[in-house]
């Protein structure tokens, strides 16, 4: 069902556009699209929090091998092909450190692509690395902390989640007398719905502890 309707708008006084040096329209437009975006991405993710299978944390925000071993056999349980490259995990800051960290277990699984000669790929793309074949993400938009409750991440085949758009990201623009400035918006017209189940199970979500 395509029922989300987002926008972003902004005035742009006639002072500021004459004084500013550079093209505000275009560059504010670009960050808009940035803001549509972050908000796909918060729809995605709640889709994706109810996902039927769990893997359960043994502390907060902290992946260890063993969990990890678990959820590989959770996954491969469930038929969900982690290993030809559609499935991917998208974690918290906190816990994409922890799978970083040279100390912690889970580190021994996980390759950089800077370390196998894609240099800076990551920060352009923000895929950082893989373990066992699944690109994995960090992102602002999943919790920390919390309880039993709180989802800390998800590893997810890319058919997990269904996006529909009926139209790109549209700028519109006009120019307002009554408050001198030009008056600009962008909108997108969009629906999420998840479609794993319990007959058809597409990954798992990361849970913290209590």
């Amino acid at each position: 069902t395509v029922n989300k309707h987002k926008y972003v708008a902004k005035l742009f006084e006639d002072v500021l556009e004459i004084q500013s040096n550079a093209d505000m329209v275009e560059r504010y437009s670009r960050m808009m699209g940035e803001a549509l975006s972050r908000q796909v991405d918060s729809d995605i993710w709640t889709e994706l929090q109810s996902l039927e299978d769990s893997l359960n944390l043994s502390a907060d925000d902290t992946l260890t091998a063993a969990k990890f071993e678990e959820a590989l056999a959770t996954l491969g349980e469930a038929d969900v092909p982690y290993m030809d490259g559609d499935v991917s995990m998208v974690v918290n800051p906190t816990l994409f450190a922890d799978i970083l960290n040279p100390a912690a277990g889970i580190a021994q699984y996980f390759i950089r692509n800077d370390a196998v000669g894609e240099g800076n790929r990551g920060l352009r793309s923000g895929l950082v690395g893989s373990l066992y074949g699944m690109d994995v993400y960090m992102s602002n938009t999943i919790s920390t902390g919390g309880n039993a409750n709180t989802i800390s991440g998800a590893i997810f085949h890319k058919s997990a989640v269904a996006f529909a758009s009926q139209q790109d990201v549209r700028v519109q623009s006009e120019y307002s007398i009554d408050a001198l400035g030009t008056k600009v918006v962008a909108d997108l017209l969009y629906g999420v719905k998840r479609i794993d189940d319990t007959d058809n199970k597409k990954g798992l979500k990361i849970r913290n502890v209590d």
